[in-house]
């Protein structure tokens, strides 16, 4: 109800709306996101709150009053000024005074007294986050006049039909609204359009705008705006992978020392971060975060001693990927890939977005093989044929941004990379129960390297308790694309068949509660078993 009359004197009072975009606009570039703190900092909006249920309040109709002191009007009080209670907080010892949520004897929005709402902190809190995505995500347009009916007391009728009223106004605000592409530069100023490949030869160049606008359709994307012509550098010599495991007796001893707890109480952490989205504080704080254990890692097993290296990869935003390295015997690479930025698809920048399956089981599982594989004395020594990186990429959700970046750079360094494999979304297996299903991995047949695959499968059969299935997930659906782009060999193990997706990722609801981190646990034993095996293996 309150938000509904607020929507309706804003529309009565445009002048408002470019003021409170703005506002909106600063604090939460100046936050790297929509906190809780962000919201006290949009005073302007607060007082256009405070005059609107002044001059809109149904308990207007509903208190009994009886004037017992001389009382003193304003001479506008029927007019809806909504800076006016932001300008009585600017007076000299008045800036906490005036707030919405204030009770006093001059306003009984919310009561007085130890009767006084108690409600009202978390209402001025939810009023400020839908007035914040209606205004940064729709345009306004004032020009049909408001229904002959309405007037500054027909509070009670407007909450009669609320949910009607306010569906309503939104329809009657269709257009997407530019002030979200400027809102979404919260470290950097972004170019006006960006050129994506969403396969098939369809190349366009976009907003930021649009590019988002295709992550809520579910389709994926390059963004070839750095990269456009990272498939095109040269082709790498096919690689030839073993025919069977070899190393059973000692990869199966060492599939004990994974553990569920460990993955459990890095995921909480990480899903802690209000959005790891890659152009946010919140992404490089949880980067840093991750940097500092993968660091801790590998202090542990000595592995620095041996050469070994952990280093963030710096991007023009502000998340880093992070590549960690244990050198080996050649130069001869394999790599295990995760992503560790997240998105919520509506509103990045603004929309929490804890990312726990997408990608934060994915970025914990190999967190764990590494820090097991780091426990073989061979590993840690450099006595593998070959050398090992794990990397967890920035920006994948942005349209592969940090592993094409990284793969380029390999590219021009001219890089023996011989295996690249890509965990992402390691956990969710409800839908796969629901169904009826054999909880399984999926195995994905597109963008990757048939040989590679195999030997994966090979791998699974050996080391897991679960069956495979093969499926497909589209065109650029994870960073072993960006891989295969650059001509490397490439291959993507799913959580289940594609099919039964977790529709929660990128949203706030992508938590840990919905994984099982059983199934983490067998992702975990299949990527510690394929990067040992490929880490001895002698390529031609």
């Amino acid at each position: 109800m309150t938000t509904t009359a607020l929507m309706y004197d804003l529309l009565e009072n445009p002048e408002y709306i470019d003021k409170l975009r703005d506002e909106m606009i600063h604090a939460i570039r100046e936050d790297g996101g929509l906190t809780k703190m962000t919201l006290n900092k949009l005073k302007l909006l607060d007082s256009c709150m405070k005059e609107s249920q002044r001059v809109s309040m149904i308990a207007a109709v509903l208190i009994n009053r009886r004037v017992q002191k001389t009382t003193t009007l304003s001479d506008d009080a029927d007019r809806f000024v909504g800076d006016r209670f932001l300008q009585l907080r600017q007076q000299p010892g008045h800036e906490n005074r005036w707030q919405y949520v204030t009770v006093s004897a001059e306003h009984f929005g919310f009561g007085i007294g130890k009767q006084a709402c108690p409600g009202r902190f978390m209402a001025s809190n939810l009023i400020k986050i839908m007035m914040v995505h209606l205004l940064l995500n729709r345009e306004t347009d004032s020009s049909d006049p408001l229904p002959a009916s309405y007037s500054k007391y027909m509070g009670i009728m407007k909450s009669t039909f609320f949910p009607f009223l306010l569906a309503t106004i939104a329809s009657a605000l269709p257009n997407p609204l530019d002030h979200k592409a400027l809102l979404q530069q919260t470290s950097l100023d972004l170019p006006k359009e960006f050129l994506i490949d969403l396969g098939s030869g369809d190349t366009r160049w976009v907003t930021e705008d649009e590019k988002w606008e295709f992550r809520r359709k579910g389709l994926d994307f390059f963004d070839i705006t750095d990269t456009p012509g990272l498939d095109s550098m040269w082709d790498a010599p096919s690689v030839k992978f073993p025919p069977t495991t070899k190393y059973n007796q000692t990869v199966k001893p060492m599939l004990e020392k994974l553990r569920k707890e460990d993955m459990r109480q890095n995921l909480e952490i990480f899903t802690s971060f209000y959005t790891r989205y890659y152009r946010s504080h919140y992404g490089a704080e949880s980067s840093a975060w991750l940097l500092s254990q993968i660091e801790q890692i590998l202090a542990d097993a000595g592995a620095f001693e041996s050469g070994a290296a952990v280093k963030p990869f710096k991007h023009p935003w502000r998340q880093s990927s992070i590549i960690a390295s244990i050198p080996g015997k050649s130069n001869k690479t394999i790599i295990v890939g995760a992503h560790q930025d997240s998105a919520n698809r509506f509103s990045p920048c603004l929309f929490a977005a804890p990312g726990a399956d997408d990608d934060g089981s994915g970025t914990v599982t190999i967190l764990e093989a590494l820090r097991v594989l780091l426990t073989s004395s061979d590993v840690v020594s450099g006595r593998a044929e070959n050398t090992v990186e794990f990397h967890w990429y920035s920006a994948e959700e942005g349209g592969l941004l940090g592993s094409q970046a990284i793969f380029q750079l390999y590219r021009q360094q001219r890089r023996d990379v011989k295996a690249m494999f890509q965990q992402d979304m390691t956990g969710f297996i409800q839908k796969t129960i629901e169904a009826g299903e054999p909880k399984s991995f999926g195995v994905i047949t597109d963008n990757v390297d048939l040989r590679l695959t195999e030997f994966v499968e090979k791998v699974i059969t050996t080391y897991c308790s679960i069956p495979y299935v093969r499926t497909q997930c589209g065109h650029a659906c994870s960073d072993h694309a960006s891989a295969t782009k650059a001509g490397y060999p490439s291959a993507f193990v799913f959580e289940s068949e594609f099919k039964y997706l977790n529709t929660r990722i990128h949203t706030e609801e992508d938590k840990i509660e919905y994984l099982s981190f059983d199934h983490m646990l067998q992702h975990a034993k299949l990527t510690l078993a394929l990067v040992y095996e490929l880490a001895f293996t002698k390529f031609e």
